[in-house]
């Protein structure tokens, strides 16, 4: 009877998961068109801080803006990207970097060490890039689906929470198994009726820089009062990505 039972739940599972890489990975992030959250990031690998203060304001569909402070409230940087572009300040080291989302080498300028374009869909809690390569590899007992996309070079891997319709987990490796991206998401509460993870971790790079975020206020859905977008100082450099 418990082994029936079981396999009742895997194929109810499965067909749920039949049309999941049309529905429930595009459902992701549904209905959350902005986000305001603050937090403390701490980091280990080429870059180490802890405890850095940082807000965001995402707009769901176009923009985002990410600002870390220093000691006493002063602005260390500002991150500020649409679906295309980015403007990246370092208010420390009195440098702009800007240009094209895709362009090639511009994760290496990042202080996150992926894109600009997989970091926008990431801080929501969404699959980057077009979701119908992905198929089921399996379904868990725990009402999660793993989900694949196998290219020459990379695998890629998707956990969705199906209960919750929530990202749970996402990495990514290259051709040969070693890690590139792994960001996985915790302690989830519900916010203004949507579910959100209050404790999100970033791998990169087979693990050598590590970022962690921990979040303290979020509010989905309320309104953007002032603008995303930010001025760059004429008199610091600037290193253009095209």
């Amino acid at each position: 009877m418990k082994m029936f039972l079981f396999l009742f739940l895997a194929l109810c599972a499965l067909s749920a998961s039949a049309r999941s890489v049309d529905s429930l990975l595009r459902d992701l992030g549904k209905g959350m068109e902005t986000i305001h959250c603050e937090g403390t990031v701490n980091a280990t690998g080429e870059q180490n801080i802890q405890g850095i203060p940082f807000s965001a304001v995402i707009a769901n569909r176009d923009s985002f803006n990410i600002t870390m402070s220093g000691p006493f409230g002063i602005t260390a940087a500002k991150l500020y990207a649409t679906r295309d572009s980015f403007v990246f300040v370092n208010y420390f080291m009195q440098q702009v970097f800007d240009g094209k989302n895709d362009a090639p080498t511009v994760a290496t300028a990042m202080p996150f060490g992926i894109t600009i374009t997989d970091l926008f869909a990431l801080l929501k809690g969404q699959v980057p890039g077009d979701v119908s390569r992905f198929s089921v590899h399996s379904v868990r007992n725990d009402s999660t689906v793993l989900f694949v996309c196998k290219q020459d070079a990379q695998t890629e891997f998707v956990l969705v929470d199906t209960v919750r319709t929530t990202l749970v987990q996402y990495q990514s490796r290259d051709s040969h198994g070693v890690l590139k991206v792994n960001v996985t998401y915790a302690d989830f509460h519900m916010v203004d009726d949507h579910p959100f993870s209050y404790a999100v971790e970033v791998a990169v790079d087979d693990k050598r820089q590590t970022m962690s975020f921990r979040m303290t206020s979020v509010h989905v859905n309320h309104p953007i009062t002032s603008p995303l977008s930010i001025g760059i100082p004429a008199s610091f450099t600037r290193t253009t990505f095209r």
